[in-house]
């Protein structure tokens, strides 16, 4: 059984770093090419109570997911025929 000198090891070192970054690398480029989609809904308009925030807390999301990339669709106080 031979043992491994310095070289070898050094050898292996450099194959694995190499291996990992492959592997890193592929996942980052294909999510890089997926696209990203979002709906946000904010139903604010009720006929009972009418709430304050959602209309708002909607916007905000959409914008938040615009920024960082997602193609987002923003709907506002829908009924059921929406």
């Amino acid at each position: 059984m031979a043992v491994w000198d310095g070289g070898m090891w050094k050898a292996v070192s450099v194959l694995w770093a190499a291996a990992m970054v492959i592997l890193i690398a592929e996942p980052a480029e294909a999510a890089a090419e997926e696209r990203r989609l979002a709906l946000v809904i904010g139903n604010s308009a009720y006929a009972v109570q009418p709430l304050d925030n959602p209309v708002n807390d909607a916007a905000l999301m959409a914008e938040t997911l615009g920024a960082v990339g997602f193609e987002v669709t923003h709907l506002e106080d829908l009924d059921q025929r929406a």
